[in-house]
């Protein structure tokens, strides 16, 4: 089963934390509006994904325009759909591989790619 949904132009992960004065970090506000933007479009278009069996292979599909490394892009996306509850979690028993591409499209996209035989 293949699963692809149009997203919002992820965030680099470089941008996705601030640090705090006196230390620690903390999510962006630009991240969380992304994160909170993007988890409605999945939740409308991909309903009730948690059924799809696991190990799944995730592609981030990156729109021309954007700058910069695209692997910064995949750990936001990873977290994205586990709290769109499409993931239970992006460890290795649900995610068996994680990879962005560049493309000519003008929008980002995610692909989730089941592996039914997987061990």
């Amino acid at each position: 089963m293949i699963v692809e949904f149009a997203i919002p132009d992820p965030p680099s992960l470089n941008n996705i934390y601030a640090n705090r004065p006196g230390g620690g970090r903390f999510k962006t506000a630009a991240y969380k509006k992304w994160r909170a933007l993007s988890a409605k479009c999945v939740r409308y278009i991909a309903k009730a994904p948690t059924d799809l069996p696991m190990p799944v292979d995730i592609t981030v599909h990156l729109a021309k325009g954007l700058r910069g490394d695209c692997d910064n892009r995949i750990k936001p996306c990873l977290d994205l759909l586990v709290a769109a509850g499409v993931l239970p979690g992006d460890q290795k028993k649900y995610v068996r591989s994680a990879k962005a591409e560049w493309t000519d499209r003008d929008v980002s996209s995610v692909t989730i790619r089941t592996i039914e035989d997987a061990a």
